[in-house]
């Protein structure tokens, strides 16, 4: 039997018919011999508007993830809230058997900044539990005595002769024989101690025996570590003197690198400034120069209008003067003419004179003789 559907292989595809009802109705397909290929395309292209119209938004995350830069320090367990209340706030303090049995179990794994607080509770505690707390430290602390002391005997026998080594090779071998057969042992101490044993959980349990105790507690390589942490101590100090001579060294040559930069700085201004201030008397001399020969050019160009304008002067004072002259010539010659004019004038009114007189006397006389004729006529 195959897998697809008799519709489809005869050729028949489903759509969506955008009428009222949104009804599935099957249309044929213009050709009926499909293959298994163009069929899966036609498949795929519905489930994929399917998709596209049934799609909804999806919802926005929850919490925006923060770098680790930026994210809150992680909350303080329970227990050590339980030991700092023991130890500030008594009064709200409550009891927890179950906080209590972390923190017996957890005594190496608890923070320094607590350790004064677990101090103080585990001093409190009492009964089984505290007699169990004391043969458990007091284990952990003689463990740690007798695997410092096979240390120190292993760096004894490394330092001693050949033939002792070879001695500690055949107790090592008859060790080995002796490890497999105490395994189960060891597999028992290693789960009764979670976490191997170092120097910082030793001290840690000598001071919570010796409160519990009152007794001095010898912890073996505890002076040699102390030695060994002073020592290191010092090897810091002086790696850090170290560091710092260098970081100020570094910081020297950085300022000699600084200073000699503003040197530089300084001289490429100077020369920046002396170029600038040679450009400046250049332009200026330019500037003077051009001045100069611009007001000579002035003078020159005056020199001339002025020799000009005198010349021009001259030569209309001498027209003047010769135009003064002629005026002066024709008004002689005008002044000749009209006196010989006036004289020839005064004779002729001279004679006009004489010639009226002549003519009024002789017509004085004409009249006296008619008035005396008439004086004659009329009668007596």
């Amino acid at each position: 039997m195959s897998s697809i559907p008799a519709w489809k292989r005869a050729g028949l595809s489903v759509r969506n018919k955008d009428t009222e009802g949104d009804l599935l109705v099957t249309k044929r397909i213009e050709t009926a011999d499909l293959t298994s290929k163009q069929i899966k395309r036609e498949s795929n292209k519905r489930k994929l508007q399917d998709d596209a119209k049934n799609k909804k938004d999806k919802k926005p995350p929850k919490r925006i993830k923060l770098p680790k830069s930026e994210r809150k320090p992680p909350p303080v367990k329970d227990q050590l809230i339980y030991l700092k209340q023991f130890e500030s706030d008594r009064s709200n303090w409550k009891f927890s058997k179950s906080k209590q049995n972390w923190v017996l179990k957890n005594i190496q794994n608890i923070p320094k900044d607590y350790e004064s607080a677990l101090v103080l509770y585990l001093e409190s505690i009492q009964g089984g539990s505290r007699d169990r707390l004391v043969e458990e430290l007091r284990g952990n602390i003689e463990r740690w005595n007798t695997k410092y002391e096979e240390m120190e005997r292993k760096l004894l026998a490394e330092e001693g002769d050949e033939k002792q080594e070879i001695e500690i090779e055949t107790e090592k071998e008859t060790e080995k024989e002796a490890e497999k057969e105490t395994k189960t042992t060891e597999v028992k101490a290693q789960n009764e101690a979670k976490e191997e044993l170092n120097v910082e959980s030793v001290r840690r349990f000598k001071v919570i025996l010796e409160t519990l105790v009152d007794e001095k507690i010898v912890v073996k390589g505890e002076e040699e570590e102390s030695r060994d942490t002073e020592t290191n101590r010092t090897h810091q100090q002086e790696e850090s003197r170290d560091t710092e001579t260098n970081r100020t060294h570094q910081q020297e040559e950085s300022r000699d690198t600084e200073t000699n930069r503003t040197h530089q700085q300084e001289e490429s201004r100077d020369t920046v400034s002396h170029q600038q201030e040679e450009s400046r008397d250049t332009v200026s001399h330019q500037q003077e120069e051009s001045r100069d020969t611009v007001s000579h050019q002035q003078e020159e160009s005056r020199d001339t209008v002025s020799h000009q304008q005198e010349e021009s002067r001259d030569t209309v004072s001498h027209q003047q003067e010769e135009s003064r002259d002629t005026v002066s010539h024709k008004q002689a010659k005008k002044k000749k003419h009209l006196n010989k004019h006036d004289q020839l004038e005064k004779g002729k009114g001279s004679k006009q004179k004489d010639t009226q007189r002549k003519t009024q006397s002789s017509k004085a006389n004409g009249q006296s003789n008619l008035i005396i004729n008439e004086i004659d006529v009329s009668p007596l």
